[in-house]
């Protein structure tokens, strides 16, 4: 699934903590990472403009350069993207051109305006990521991944790129469903817990995964157990329920993306399917 991912660079430390989860999702198959650079203006005087560009450009040429050459397996194939304009316009414009499977940000680093912290650039991109995208938070391991789910098809999204996110990672997996009052009625904890042995039963591998039913309300609920269970990686659908009480972005997933000690993995379906 993940055979083609795109990692914006802005030439810090921290942003390349992207790059470094794009190469153990690969792994040592065959597989191709885009790397791109926005440069940025240095605020320069007018008649001193064009130069600063030119400068900026053949700097993130550079950098980028530095970072494919470093030792890699033989079947990743490494390419680079510099184009100027807006961060995160140029993200999504890319990731849509280059039709990848995976986008991978920090929400650490270095750029113009400030910081890639939620709120900003990858929050814009999340808006309107036209794939899957991952917004990392730290540079340790990911070892236990939480698939928070509503009972709706749409929320179910989030499960075949979790599985395999835990998979080419080695992470243990997590399903949970909230019950109680949701906003969509109230959900006994007895119909939960069948629902997610439903769902166990139909995944395909040896992908160990556990089960929880906790009750609260539904971001609240979520956000307490990833920090409280050492969750290192959430996978979220942007939509779910199509009702009043719906996981939409800017609700439950925004709720869970801005409370949640975790970095995150953020699945949009189709539009057809978001009617």
């Amino acid at each position: 699934m993940f055979d083609k991912i795109l990692v914006p660079l802005d030439g810090s430390k921290l942003a390349e903590r992207s790059l470094a989860l794009a190469d153990l999702l690969v792994g040592e198959r065959p597989a191709a990472i885009i790397l791109l650079r926005v440069p940025v203006l240095k605020g320069y005087q007018l008649l001193e403009e064009e130069a600063g560009q030119r400068w900026d450009r053949q700097e993130a040429h550079s950098y980028l350069d530095e970072i494919m050459a470093r030792p890699r397996h033989p079947e990743l194939l490494m390419d680079k993207r510099v184009i100027k304009g807006d961060e995160a316009a140029v993200i999504v414009d890319t990731a849509v051109e280059e039709n990848v499977d995976l986008l991978i940000m920090s929400t650490h680093g270095r750029s113009g305006f400030g910081r890639w912290l939620l709120g900003s650039v990858a929050e814009r991109v999340l808006r309107t990521a036209p794939c899957p995208m991952i917004v990392v938070r730290y540079a340790d391991p990911i070892r236990r991944l939480l698939i928070p789910l509503d009972g709706s098809p749409l929320a179910e999204k989030a499960i075949a790129p979790g599985l395999e996110t835990a998979q080419r990672l080695g992470a243990q997996v997590t399903l949970l469903r909230v019950a109680g009052e949701t906003g969509d009625g109230y959900v006994k904890p007895q119909t939960a817990f069948a629902y997610l042995q439903a769902v166990v039963n139909g995944i395909e591998g040896d992908t160990a995964v556990d089960i929880v039913v906790p009750t609260g309300p539904v971001a609240a609920t979520i956000i307490e157990f990833v920090n409280t269970a050492n969750i290192d990686l959430i996978a979220m659908t942007t939509h779910g329920f199509t009702g009043s009480g719906r996981w939409v972005y800017g609700q439950i997933t925004e709720k869970v993306m801005r409370g949640a000690d975790a970095s995150l993995l953020v699945i949009r379906p189709p539009a057809e399917e978001l009617k």
